[in-house]
């Protein structure tokens, strides 16, 4: 499989960069995703194949199969049409908020060790 795009995940652990594709979901808010397969889960796993909000990092749906990730994603995203912009809205505020926390603890870990390298 050839990679189009490299985009990031928002998770607990913070931010993660993957090389998917970029896929269409129909829906109302003009968003973009992309669909990426996770190379550490067993084929046939329910979380093999993640479809992601590109601006937020958020997942939008999974499945064992690229097939069956579009399909939930694209019935999550229908199910939630009302609230999906204010939904994804808040997710790239809750990224932004990480990126600048990130950034913060790297500031004060070079001010505190005087410029010395990590």
């Amino acid at each position: 499989m050839t990679h189009a795009i490299r985009y990031e995940l928002l998770t607990s652990a913070g931010l993660r960069t993957v090389a998917g594709d970029h896929v269409v979901i129909p829906n109302t808010g003009n968003a973009a995703f992309g669909i990426h397969a996770e190379l550490r889960v067993r084929d046939g796993h329910p979380e093999k194949w993640i479809v992601t909000h590109l601006a937020s990092g958020i997942r939008i749906g999974h499945g064992a199969t690229r097939t069956a990730a579009l399909a939930n994603a694209t019935s999550n995203v229908d199910r939630n049409r009302d609230r999906l912009r204010a939904t994804l809205d808040q997710a790239m505020t809750s990224r932004y908020e990480l990126q600048h926390a990130v950034q913060r603890l790297q500031q004060n870990h070079h001010d505190i060790l005087g410029g010395a390298a990590a």
